[in-house]
């Protein structure tokens, strides 16, 4: 088409104005996109949807003008002839293109007179124009798009609720954690990631060597524990006591048989006067009733003395301490063992830390 070219003046403009078309027609497609996926989001409880709207949005914005330049809006040489004939010039411009391949003598004084025409029109006398018709559905589209991503914006940030009333699926899990305080380990997971009323699997409390467990934080006081249906965030702390703080009978504070508060003791003061007790074969060398409790072991000591000799009757020793002149200490001691063995195994709830805590008393004593 060889006057084609006398249209390129009015190329720029034509194709500013396609652009502008286009992109309108695109923001249109991509804000009803863009919006109904939020809408149905929201409707659904579905908080990243705002994100998968504004993604999808935008794409379809791209392609859908995109498509609708180069199918629809790009202009032609005969779109551009039609739009020259519209400054006034009776449809010269469209005629001369009718009649461009024809070799008769009208033909080619029409289109000589039409590129008169043409040459004499400026560029900037064609202006653009936007159809009213795409400006209002894009300015619809844009609000229907922009306050529904808005709204799952807001419920993305808990302002507002879904109608649905459902719940998102990640806040349906519930944390469970277990932690140990110095002088003990969890045997078991510590960190557990629950359904929303689901039963947390068993972890136990286990003391270091030295150390004694006393309790978890939340007041149970089995090592052992299983939570069950779990509907809330859980953290406890399993907690120990050192041995040598007070609660071990190696320790002189320990509240046991004895003073109230001190060490059992029943060994005589210094300078106190005790009678001599009956000798039951001693090991004390010396005579019976001597100040120093001297005695062959076999003969009955009625003296005064400290009551520290190597006879005392026949039983005083450092490890075989008499504790009211009658009952001589390792008997008493026998017979307290005994039954406070038996109380223990029958107490079926003591933690298996503290009997092993309170058998190792005994035996130590």
């Amino acid at each position: 088409m060889k006057d084609n070219r006398i249209f390129d003046k009015f190329k720029s403009r034509l194709t500013a104005e396609a652009v502008i078309k286009a992109c309108l027609a695109g923001a249109t497609a991509g804000f009803i996109v863009g919006g109904l996926i939020a809408l149905i989001c929201w409707l659904c409880g579905y908080k990243a949807g705002v994100w998968i709207a504004i993604g999808a949005g935008a794409g379809t914005a791209v392609i859908a003008g995109l498509l609708t330049y180069f199918l629809k809006f790009k202009p032609s040489v005969r779109q551009a002839a039609r739009r020259v004939d519209a400054l006034g010039l009776e449809e010269r411009a469209v005629t001369m293109l009718d009649y461009e391949e024809v070799d008769s003598y009208m033909a080619s004084c029409q289109r000589d007179d039409a590129r008169a025409h043409i040459d004499s029109v400026k560029a900037s006398s064609l202006k653009m124009t936007m159809p009213k018709f795409l400006v209002a559905m894009t300015s619809c589209a844009a609000a229907f798009g922009i306050t529904f991503s808005l709204v799952c914006g807001l419920y993305m940030g808990g302002v507002v609720s879904s109608p649905s009333g459902n719940v998102d699926p990640m806040e349906s899990f519930i944390e469970a954690t277990y932690i140990a305080e110095d002088g003990g380990e969890i045997d078991g997971e510590t960190d557990q990631l629950l359904k929303f009323g689901e039963d947390a699997t068993s972890v136990t409390a286990v003391a270091l060597d030295g150390y004694v467990f006393v309790g978890w934080s939340d007041g149970n006081k089995n090592p052992g524990r299983t939570d069950l249906k779990v509907t809330a965030d859980l953290e406890v702390t399993a907690m120990f006591e050192s041995m040598n703080d007070g609660d071990n009978p190696e320790d002189g504070d320990f509240e046991g048989p004895g003073n109230e508060g001190d060490s059992a003791s029943d060994q005589p003061a210094d300078g106190s006067e005790t009678d001599g007790s009956q000798g039951n074969e001693g090991d004390g060398n010396g005579s019976p009733g001597s100040s120093e409790g001297s005695g062959n072991g076999d003969q009955e000591g009625e003296g005064k003395g400290d009551g520290k000799g190597d006879g005392a009757g026949g039983k005083w020793s450092e490890s075989n301490q008499i504790i009211n002149g009658e009952i001589y200490y390792r008997d008493w001691l026998e017979q307290y063992y005994e039954e406070a063995m038996q109380e223990i195994s029958s107490m079926d709830e003591l933690p298996p830390e503290l009997r092993k805590f309170i058998e190792a008393y005994f035996e130590s004593v």
